[in-house]
Protein backbone atom coordinates (compact mmCIF):
# COMPACT_ATOMS: atom_id res chain seq x y z
CA UNK A 1 0.00 0.00 0.00
CA UNK A 2 2.75 2.45 0.99
CA UNK A 3 4.64 1.60 -2.19
CA UNK A 4 1.54 2.22 -4.30
CA UNK A 5 0.91 5.57 -2.55
CA UNK A 6 4.50 6.68 -3.17
CA UNK A 7 4.21 5.60 -6.84
CA UNK A 8 0.96 7.54 -7.21
CA UNK A 9 2.53 10.66 -5.67
CA UNK A 10 5.54 10.31 -7.95
CA UNK A 11 3.35 10.02 -11.04
CA UNK A 12 1.24 12.98 -9.84
CA UNK A 13 4.31 15.12 -9.17
CA UNK A 14 5.72 14.14 -12.55
CA UNK A 15 2.49 15.04 -14.29
CA UNK A 16 2.37 18.34 -12.42
CA UNK A 17 5.95 19.14 -13.33
CA UNK A 18 5.38 18.16 -16.94
CA UNK A 19 2.27 20.31 -17.13
CA UNK A 20 4.18 23.34 -15.87
CA UNK A 21 6.91 23.09 -18.53
CA UNK A 22 6.86 26.24 -20.67
CA UNK A 23 7.84 26.52 -24.33
CA UNK A 24 11.46 27.24 -25.10
CA UNK A 25 12.85 30.77 -25.40
CA UNK A 26 11.67 33.01 -28.21
CA UNK A 27 13.90 33.28 -31.27
CA UNK A 28 16.73 35.73 -30.77
CA UNK A 29 15.82 39.11 -32.19
CA UNK A 30 18.68 40.72 -34.11
CA UNK A 31 18.90 43.19 -36.95
CA UNK A 32 20.04 40.41 -39.29
CA UNK A 33 17.13 38.11 -38.44
CA UNK A 34 14.67 40.99 -38.79
CA UNK A 35 15.98 41.84 -42.26
CA UNK A 36 15.96 38.22 -43.44
CA UNK A 37 12.42 37.70 -42.13
CA UNK A 38 11.32 40.87 -43.92
CA UNK A 39 12.85 39.53 -47.15
CA UNK A 40 11.00 36.23 -46.75
CA UNK A 41 7.69 38.06 -46.26
CA UNK A 42 8.30 40.34 -49.26
CA UNK A 43 9.32 37.42 -51.50
CA UNK A 44 6.03 35.64 -50.88
CA UNK A 45 3.58 38.50 -50.34
CA UNK A 46 5.13 41.69 -51.69
CA UNK A 47 6.84 44.68 -50.09
CA UNK A 48 3.56 46.16 -48.80
CA UNK A 49 3.14 43.16 -46.49
CA UNK A 50 6.28 44.14 -44.59
CA UNK A 51 5.27 46.20 -41.54
CA UNK A 52 6.78 46.67 -38.12
CA UNK A 53 3.77 44.94 -36.58
CA UNK A 54 4.10 41.97 -38.93
CA UNK A 55 7.78 41.63 -38.11
CA UNK A 56 7.08 41.71 -34.39
CA UNK A 57 4.40 39.03 -34.75
CA UNK A 58 6.77 36.83 -36.76
CA UNK A 59 9.06 36.63 -33.70
CA UNK A 60 6.37 36.66 -31.05
CA UNK A 61 7.33 40.15 -29.92
CA UNK A 62 5.55 43.49 -29.92
CA UNK A 63 6.35 46.00 -32.69
CA UNK A 64 8.12 48.15 -30.07
CA UNK A 65 10.68 45.37 -29.64
CA UNK A 66 11.58 45.62 -33.33
CA UNK A 67 12.17 49.37 -32.99
CA UNK A 68 15.12 48.59 -30.70
CA UNK A 69 17.02 47.31 -33.77
CA UNK A 70 15.66 49.45 -36.65
CA UNK A 71 14.18 52.93 -36.55
CA UNK A 72 11.39 52.48 -39.11
CA UNK A 73 10.24 50.54 -42.16
CA UNK A 74 12.32 52.69 -44.52
CA UNK A 75 15.47 51.56 -42.73
CA UNK A 76 14.30 47.95 -42.92
CA UNK A 77 13.70 48.23 -46.68
CA UNK A 78 17.12 49.80 -47.27
CA UNK A 79 18.76 46.91 -45.42
CA UNK A 80 16.56 44.41 -47.31
CA UNK A 81 17.69 45.76 -50.67
CA UNK A 82 21.36 45.56 -49.76
CA UNK A 83 21.04 42.04 -48.35
CA UNK A 84 18.98 40.81 -51.32
CA UNK A 85 21.47 42.21 -53.84
CA UNK A 86 24.54 40.87 -52.08
CA UNK A 87 28.11 41.76 -52.97
CA UNK A 88 29.12 41.80 -56.65
CA UNK A 89 31.07 38.79 -57.92
CA UNK A 90 34.88 38.94 -57.79
CA UNK A 91 36.46 41.08 -60.49
CA UNK A 92 37.57 39.19 -63.56
CA UNK A 93 40.92 40.18 -64.96
CA UNK A 94 41.38 40.42 -68.70
CA UNK A 95 37.72 41.05 -69.50
CA UNK A 96 36.79 44.05 -71.63
CA UNK A 97 34.27 46.63 -70.50
CA UNK A 98 31.45 45.11 -72.60
CA UNK A 99 31.78 41.73 -70.90
CA UNK A 100 31.98 43.36 -67.49
CA UNK A 101 28.87 45.47 -68.08
CA UNK A 102 26.91 42.54 -69.49
CA UNK A 103 27.76 40.50 -66.41
CA UNK A 104 26.74 43.47 -64.28
CA UNK A 105 23.40 43.87 -66.07
CA UNK A 106 22.57 40.16 -65.81
CA UNK A 107 23.47 40.22 -62.12
CA UNK A 108 21.04 43.08 -61.45
CA UNK A 109 18.32 41.36 -63.51
CA UNK A 110 18.88 38.15 -61.54
CA UNK A 111 18.30 40.05 -58.30
CA UNK A 112 15.00 41.40 -59.65
CA UNK A 113 14.01 37.85 -60.60
CA UNK A 114 14.91 36.41 -57.17
CA UNK A 115 13.27 39.25 -55.27
CA UNK A 116 10.62 40.95 -57.47
CA UNK A 117 9.75 43.44 -54.71
CA UNK A 118 13.15 45.10 -55.29
CA UNK A 119 11.72 46.64 -58.47
CA UNK A 120 9.38 48.84 -56.45
CA UNK A 121 11.77 49.28 -53.54
CA UNK A 122 14.53 50.72 -55.77
CA UNK A 123 12.30 53.04 -57.82
CA UNK A 124 13.34 56.17 -55.90
CA UNK A 125 16.53 57.87 -54.80
CA UNK A 126 17.50 56.61 -51.34
CA UNK A 127 20.43 55.81 -49.10
CA UNK A 128 22.38 52.90 -50.56
CA UNK A 129 24.09 50.19 -48.55
CA UNK A 130 27.64 48.91 -49.08
CA UNK A 131 26.63 46.13 -51.49
CA UNK A 132 24.60 48.43 -53.73
CA UNK A 133 27.39 51.01 -53.73
CA UNK A 134 29.87 48.26 -54.68
CA UNK A 135 27.71 47.30 -57.68
CA UNK A 136 27.55 50.97 -58.70
CA UNK A 137 31.32 51.29 -58.41
CA UNK A 138 31.78 48.15 -60.52
CA UNK A 139 29.69 49.60 -63.37
CA UNK A 140 31.41 53.01 -63.22
CA UNK A 141 34.82 51.32 -63.30
CA UNK A 142 33.89 49.45 -66.48
CA UNK A 143 32.51 52.63 -68.06
CA UNK A 144 35.70 54.49 -67.19
CA UNK A 145 37.74 51.83 -69.00
CA UNK A 146 35.53 52.47 -72.05
CA UNK A 147 36.91 56.01 -72.16
CA UNK A 148 33.91 57.86 -70.72
CA UNK A 149 34.23 60.95 -68.55
CA UNK A 150 32.58 60.90 -65.10
CA UNK A 151 29.60 62.82 -66.45
CA UNK A 152 29.16 60.39 -69.36
CA UNK A 153 29.60 57.47 -66.99
CA UNK A 154 26.62 58.68 -65.01
CA UNK A 155 24.48 59.02 -68.12
CA UNK A 156 25.48 55.59 -69.38
CA UNK A 157 24.78 54.05 -65.97
CA UNK A 158 21.27 55.51 -66.01
CA UNK A 159 20.71 54.06 -69.50
CA UNK A 160 21.88 50.62 -68.35
CA UNK A 161 19.75 50.66 -65.20
CA UNK A 162 16.73 51.86 -67.15
CA UNK A 163 17.09 49.07 -69.70
CA UNK A 164 17.48 46.35 -67.07
CA UNK A 165 14.50 47.69 -65.11
CA UNK A 166 12.40 47.81 -68.28
CA UNK A 167 13.18 44.19 -69.09
CA UNK A 168 12.41 43.14 -65.50
CA UNK A 169 9.17 45.11 -65.40
CA UNK A 170 7.71 43.19 -68.34
CA UNK A 171 9.14 39.75 -67.57
CA UNK A 172 8.89 39.30 -63.80
CA UNK A 173 5.71 38.80 -61.77
CA UNK A 174 5.60 40.79 -58.55
CA UNK A 175 3.81 39.08 -55.62
CA UNK A 176 0.58 40.84 -54.79
CA UNK A 177 0.41 42.60 -58.16
CA UNK A 178 -2.08 41.85 -60.90
CA UNK A 179 -0.44 39.40 -63.31
CA UNK A 180 0.07 40.55 -66.90
CA UNK A 181 -0.16 38.61 -70.13
CA UNK A 182 2.72 36.71 -71.68
CA UNK A 183 4.92 38.13 -74.41
CA UNK A 184 3.55 35.76 -77.05
CA UNK A 185 0.00 36.75 -76.17
CA UNK A 186 0.94 40.43 -76.34
CA UNK A 187 2.51 40.00 -79.80
CA UNK A 188 -0.57 38.19 -81.06
CA UNK A 189 -2.92 40.87 -79.73
CA UNK A 190 -0.77 43.69 -81.11
CA UNK A 191 -0.59 42.07 -84.55
CA UNK A 192 -4.37 41.64 -84.62
CA UNK A 193 -5.02 45.24 -83.57
CA UNK A 194 -2.32 47.14 -85.51
CA UNK A 195 -3.84 48.65 -88.62
CA UNK A 196 -2.17 49.64 -91.86
CA UNK A 197 -1.29 53.05 -90.42
CA UNK A 198 0.95 51.39 -87.83
CA UNK A 199 3.33 50.16 -90.51
CA UNK A 200 6.52 50.32 -88.41
CA UNK A 201 4.99 48.22 -85.65
CA UNK A 202 3.58 45.66 -88.07
CA UNK A 203 6.94 45.36 -89.84
CA UNK A 204 8.73 44.84 -86.52
CA UNK A 205 6.25 42.16 -85.43
CA UNK A 206 6.45 40.34 -88.75
CA UNK A 207 10.26 40.40 -88.49
CA UNK A 208 10.09 38.64 -85.11
CA UNK A 209 10.72 41.60 -82.84
CA UNK A 210 9.56 41.48 -79.21
CA UNK A 211 10.33 37.76 -79.08
CA UNK A 212 13.71 37.70 -77.35
CA UNK A 213 14.32 34.83 -74.95
CA UNK A 214 15.75 37.11 -72.30
CA UNK A 215 13.03 39.72 -72.62
CA UNK A 216 15.12 41.84 -74.97
CA UNK A 217 18.04 42.29 -72.58
CA UNK A 218 20.78 41.34 -75.06
CA UNK A 219 19.58 43.47 -78.03
CA UNK A 220 19.12 46.48 -75.78
CA UNK A 221 22.56 46.03 -74.24
CA UNK A 222 24.11 45.83 -77.70
CA UNK A 223 22.60 49.18 -78.66
CA UNK A 224 23.62 50.82 -75.37
CA UNK A 225 27.15 49.44 -75.74
CA UNK A 226 27.42 50.81 -79.28
CA UNK A 227 26.53 54.23 -77.91
CA UNK A 228 29.10 53.91 -75.13
CA UNK A 229 31.79 52.85 -77.61
CA UNK A 230 31.00 55.79 -79.89
CA UNK A 231 31.26 58.28 -77.03
CA UNK A 232 34.51 56.69 -75.87
CA UNK A 233 36.03 56.90 -79.36
CA UNK A 234 35.03 60.54 -79.67
CA UNK A 235 36.57 61.38 -76.29
CA UNK A 236 39.81 59.61 -77.17
CA UNK A 237 39.99 61.34 -80.53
Amino acid sequence: MATNRRKARTEKDGASTQGSIRPGPKPTLTRQTIVQTAIDIADSEGIEAVTMQRLGEAFGFTPMSVYRYVHNKAEVVEAMIDAALGAPPPKKRGHDWRSLLEEWARGILACFARHPWTLAATSRLRTMGPNELAWTDRALSALASAGLTPGDQHGALLALVGHVRGVAQFSIHVPGARPGIGLAEWRSAAAATAGADLSALRAALEAGAFAGRDGGLAPGLRIVFEGIAAVGRRRNA
